[in-house]
């Protein structure tokens, strides 16, 4: 189906009876699974609570069983794109994007290891004990 490909908390606008998702230049085809997974990662990152919390409920108010294997493996996917993002040098115009990068790529590398799919990750530089 149709995916935003960047769904996170700063591409939302809210009004008192709606929110509108904006900046969709990443819009394709692909699993609708995918923005759940992206968003509910970005949550946590941002110390919202636990990914896991966010995807039951998603499933529970959409109505829609999302298949773990389908979950994990683009859990994987996302998180090598991250990982390959998160330690680039920042562009001048973003400065935070790699400081948000790398707390999306910690916050999908604890879910995959609450899972059992991974070790736990290590401490990445910058990252409070």
């Amino acid at each position: 189906g149709l995916i935003h490909g960047d769904l996170r908390l700063d591409n939302f606008i809210c009004d008192a009876n709606r929110a509108y998702a904006i900046d969709w230049p990443n819009a394709c085809h692909g699993s609708l699974a995918f923005d759940p997974i992206f968003l509910c990662t970005h949550m946590e990152s941002m110390g919202m609570g636990e990914a896991e919390n966010f995807l039951s409920c998603f499933e529970e108010m959409s109505g829609r069983n999302m298949p773990e294997e389908e979950v994990t493996a683009l859990l994987a996917g996302i998180s090598g794109y991250f990982a390959d993002q998160a330690y680039r040098a920042v562009p001048p115009a973003l400065p935070r994007l790699r400081w948000m990068q790398k707390g999306i790529l910690l916050a999908q590398l604890k879910l995959l290891a609450r899972w059992g799919y991974i070790e736990s990750p290590p401490i990445m530089s910058g990252q409070n004990t």
